[in-house]
């Protein structure tokens, strides 16, 4: 029984721990990453398709807004000055499609899954995000990271440049981004989530 209480105990300190360490990631991630959450308008095929050729435009032709932007602060500002831009790439792709869907784009905050870019996880939470809705936005998403750059569009080739692994560091701490990267994280962070989902 004394043994029994022992690993409790033992089993309640590791989940407070790791509750504590991924909650105070998490926070940090919040603030330290911008993310593109694109909501297709349903799950048909045709529309599923259009929401990537969506993705690819604005990857394309926004991109170059962020070329210069060393902090998530100076993303969200530039994204927000520019948010008008990035709804007109969508619209036009939309019309060169043969779709006359409405556009709603905005930033704020969403919610996303864990994502694993090669050697580096996010944990699923919620991030600052520039939102772009198509139509009535019920179809499956698709989302990324936008600043840092870790759009990938083509899911094969997910190695993180210099310059990115360089502002991920300055943003988000030496401690939270070894703490994101290698395979370790991926286990840690599905534990938490399954903490979290525990009733009490």
């Amino acid at each position: 029984m004394k043994k029994l209480s022992i690993a409790l105990c033992l089993g309640m300190l590791i989940a407070i721990s790791v509750l504590s360490t991924v909650r105070t990631t998490e926070e940090t991630l919040a603030n330290g990453v911008m993310r593109l959450h694109i909501r297709a308008n349903s799950d048909s095929d045709e529309d599923q398709a259009l929401k990537l050729k969506v993705r690819d435009r604005i990857l394309k032709e926004a991109g170059h807004l962020f070329e210069n932007t060393t902090s998530t602060a100076d993303a969200l500002r530039q994204a927000s000055d520019n948010l008008s831009y990035i709804k007109s790439i969508a619209e036009d792709e939309i019309a060169l499609n043969g779709y006359d869907y409405p556009v709603n784009i905005r930033l704020g905050k969403s919610d996303f899954p864990m994502k694993v870019y090669n050697d580096l996880t996010l944990p699923a939470g919620t991030y600052e995000a520039l939102v772009v809705e198509i139509g009535s936005g019920s179809g499956q998403n698709w989302w990324c990271v936008m600043f840092p750059p870790l759009c990938f569009v083509d899911e094969a080739c997910t190695e993180i440049d210099t310059d990115t692994e360089e502002i991920l560091i300055n943003n988000l701490g030496d401690d939270t981004y070894s703490m994101l990267n290698g395979g370790k994280p991926v286990i840690k962070f599905k534990v938490y989530e399954m903490i979290k989902n525990w009733s009490f």
